[in-house]
């Protein structure tokens, strides 16, 4: 029986020889091999004619099947084709259709037969999946974390740099192969995800990476975390590849990365990760990656710590408001210290000091930076006391952890009060 439940108890057996009776018999691809991203496609479906009587005016229709829940809604049409020809009893033709644009990933393609004579509309309908890779660069290795402390995850985040999503089902992860020549593959995901465009995709070894991270338990409609559940991801301490390929095994990229790429000025880089500065810029240059500089030690699912397009031309510094009045009535009790670097990594101190030049608090001490920050004061001094109101100056050093250069700048700040 071909019948959708199984059986015809009851019913015309569904293999009995009607009058009038087309069916789709499959959908297939007419060009060979893997189809490529971006090149239109030549899809085709066989139609045969099991019916006593020759058949003409009839059309097939083309669908894609966007979300693969086989309702076809007439947004998913691709195109109707109406063969001018007649077929013959026992006879089949092949319907081809040229689709433009077919977007990558994994796509299911339907064909369903219009014939006003057919008297058996079950087998009017032939489908298939067909998997597109994409292009490389499509996802990015944005953050590494290899080396993590004791009972905490290994985890990488990748980033979508583009303008359309990419949907990660039957994605991998891998690493580097080892002298005989294997190496560890995880499966991100056998599921649809679709990361949108400036979304990011964390892949944590365990779910110890929430216990870090706990943001990641409710993650936002921008970020997807998958866990693997395993030990671990194997990566090696000193270094390591991490490659990601797409549903047709494409590797869209791919990173080998060094401990070495670590700030010099790290005394225990164990718990920090690399992030990438720039995903514009090459995936392998040494110089595109640094330490990670959130108190956190990581920032998976968010912007990176050191992310930057273009430096600025100057160091500046600022504090908003300006004036602030630190009294505890809930209206601008902080001031917010802000700053920019022209460099890309730096240690940097930031001190407040009163008219007469004595320091009155230490807002920042030899701490790690990227090019842009900000630091709360909240009108306190070093022993926890409210200072007096007047004119304070906040003085900036930040010293290029690259090359060794000094920047400096001051602002003033006015902390007020209720009279």
């Amino acid at each position: 029986s071909t019948d959708l439940e199984g059986s015809t108890p009851g019913r015309q057996n569904s293999n009995a020889r009607l009058d009038n009776d087309l069916q789709a018999a499959r959908v297939f691809l007419q060009q060979g091999g893997t189809p490529q991203p971006g090149t239109p496609l030549l899809v085709g479906a066989t139609i045969q004619n099991a019916g006593r009587y020759p058949a003409s005016g009839f059309s097939v229709k083309f669908y894609h099947d966007v979300n693969r829940d086989s309702i076809l809604a007439p947004t998913e049409l691709l195109g109707t084709i109406t063969p001018s020809s007649v077929l013959q009893r026992r006879d089949s033709i092949q319907v081809p259709l040229t689709w433009q644009s077919p977007p990558s990933g994994l796509n299911r393609i339907a064909a369903v037969i219009e014939y006003s004579a057919d008297e058996r509309s079950q087998n009017n309908t032939a489908s298939r999946e067909l998997s597109i890779g994409f292009q490389p660069r499509a996802l990015l290795i944005n953050e590494i974390m290899f080396a993590p402390i004791t009972g905490q995850a290994e985890w990488v985040e990748l980033y979508n740099p583009g303008f359309s999503p990419v949907d990660l089902s039957n994605w991998s992860l891998s690493d580097m192969k080892d002298a005989s020549g294997k190496f560890n593959v995880f499966s991100i995901t056998k599921a649809p995800v679709r990361i949108a465009p400036g979304g990011f995709a964390v892949i944590g070894s365990d779910s110890s990476i929430f216990s870090s991270f706990p943001d990641l338990r409710t993650p936002s409609s921008n970020v997807s975390v998958f866990i693997l559940n395993r030990s671990s991801l194997s990566l090696n301490n000193d270094a390591d590849d991490v490659l990601i390929a797409d549903l047709v095994g494409t590797t869209i990229d791919s990173v080998r990365y060094s401990s070495s790429w670590h700030n010099p000025d790290l005394t225990e880089a164990a718990g920090i990760s690399l992030e990438r500065i720039n995903p514009s810029l090459p995936s392998n240059d040494r110089r595109n990656w640094n330490s990670c500089v959130n108190r956190l030690g990581g920032t998976p699912g968010h912007q990176n710590s050191i992310f930057t397009t273009t430096l600025p031309p100057q160091t500046t510094l600022s504090i908003a408001p300006n004036p602030f009045s630190p009294d505890g009535d809930g209206f601008e009790d902080f001031g917010i210290v802000s700053y920019q670097l022209p460099v890309q990594t730096a240690r940097i101190r930031l001190k407040v000091f009163d008219s007469v030049g004595r320091l009155v608090r230490t807002l920042a001490s030899n701490e790690f930076s990227g090019p842009t920050g900000q630091v709360i004061w909240d009108g306190l001094d070093d022993e926890k006391r409210r200072v007096r109101m007047g004119i304070y100056v906040i003085f900036l050093e930040a010293i290029d952890t690259s090359g060794g250069v000094v920047e400096t700048a001051k602002t003033a700040a006015v902390v007020a009060g209720k009279l």
